[in-house]
């Protein structure tokens, strides 16, 4: 004989099934939120870090040289980002040097040659890693001839 519709053991069966897919989906949604911070923080580093060393390229060598001429350049920059309409201020430090340029073959630095180094260092809070440090560094060289 054959019954139509489903027995209460089918129903539970499917029933916690559809539930246990709901969870697991649940629990994935804010790792995916706090990973989508992580790489808004960082992505923000890195065009902070760039932008200051275009700022460098764009002045005169000697300009540059006498900037870190007392030592390097440090300073912070904040920065509100919007992540999933969160809002979240975020403390960017960072350190501009200069590095000497020795050529191949050559015994002493290049005077009219300098590597500018960015170093870019923030404190993620995403993801509830409360105050795990993340540094982002980006260098770039200036001459005389450019």
């Amino acid at each position: 004989m054959r019954r139509n519709g489903f027995t209460l053991i089918e129903l539970l069966m499917a029933t916690l099934i559809l539930t246990g897919g709901i969870l697991v989906e649940l629990s994935v949604l804010p790792r995916g939120s706090a990973a989508l911070k992580q790489g808004r923080e960082h992505s923000f580093a890195c065009y902070l870090s760039e932008r200051l060393l275009e700022e460098m390229q764009d002045q005169p060598f000697t300009e540059v040289q006498s900037r870190f001429a007392p030592g390097p350049i440090v300073g912070t920059h904040n920065a509100l980002l919007l992540v999933n309409g969160e809002a979240s201020n975020v403390v960017y430090r960072y350190t501009l040097r200069a590095l000497p340029v020795t050529l191949p073959g050559a015994s002493s630095p290049d005077p009219g040659s300098l590597i500018i180094q960015s170093e870019v260092e923030w404190s993620s809070h995403a993801g509830g890693a409360l105050g795990v440090t993340r540094k982002v560094q980006i260098e770039t060289a200036v001459s005389q001839g450019m």
